[in-house]
């Protein structure tokens, strides 16, 4: 139960539509299950299909109301972050982890050493 309400946190927060959620998680089946005291759903296939059918009656749209919804939607364009690009030099003559271009030299993050003329 905990996995399953971190999961759904997550991608409430990151935007995913709780329609969405229900249409996908309702009526998942295992044990236990049975009838429940609601009205409105009076047998739950499992815990998580009662929680989720129970969160789309109280709080979301219908399946169909979501998808059409997603279908308007234009996908949003992924944000370009500036390319960085690291040069990197040969492996550090003392512990051999790639080293990094500094200047006229290679500077190693592992040990600290540098090396390639710079003194």
């Amino acid at each position: 139960m905990d996995a399953i309400g971190i999961t759904t946190s997550f991608a409430l927060q990151h935007g995913c539509p709780l329609g969405l959620l229900v249409e996908k998680v309702q009526f998942m089946d295992f044990e236990p299950r049975g009838f429940t005291g609601n009205r409105d759903i009076p047998i739950a296939k499992s815990i998580v299909d009662y929680v989720f059918r129970w969160l789309g009656l109280e709080f979301g749209k219908r399946p169909d109301e979501v998808k059409a919804e997603l279908k308007a939607e234009a996908p949003a364009a992924p944000a370009k972050s500036p390319e960085v690009r690291i040069v990197t030099g040969p492996p550090c003559t003392y512990c051999g982890s790639m080293t990094q271009r500094s200047g006229s030299c290679f500077y190693c993050h592992s040990c600290g050493n540098s090396s390639g003329g710079c003194g």
